[in-house]
């Protein structure tokens, strides 16, 4: 999104920071915007999720974040290809 309306890309794991700067252009993410906090937890803290969580997420954690990155992917792609861009070449 931000390549796309030439934006700076900020170096950030915060995935609300990053969903405040596109959500301009696609309204339809603030849906996540639950979702992508609790996500936000797991990207800041990837490198230190003992210390964190106090052991590695399971396996409901991680369904639940592949989720919310399909359903996020989801709403991009189609926004991009709203714009004229050919994805089909990814899906192959």
């Amino acid at each position: 999104m931000l390549v796309l309306h030439h934006q700076e890309i900020p170096r950030t794991h915060d995935l609300e920071a990053l969903l405040s700067v596109v959500i301009a252009w696609v309204p339809a993410l603030q849906e996540q915007f639950s979702d992508l906090q609790w996500l936000t937890t797991y990207a800041v803290g990837s490198r230190y999720l003992v210390e964190l969580f106090g052991d590695v997420p399971g396996q409901a954690e991680s369904q639940r974040a592949d989720a919310i990155v399909q359903a996020v992917r989801e709403v991009c792609r189609e926004y991009i290809q709203s714009a004229g861009f050919d994805l089909s070449a990814e899906e192959a």
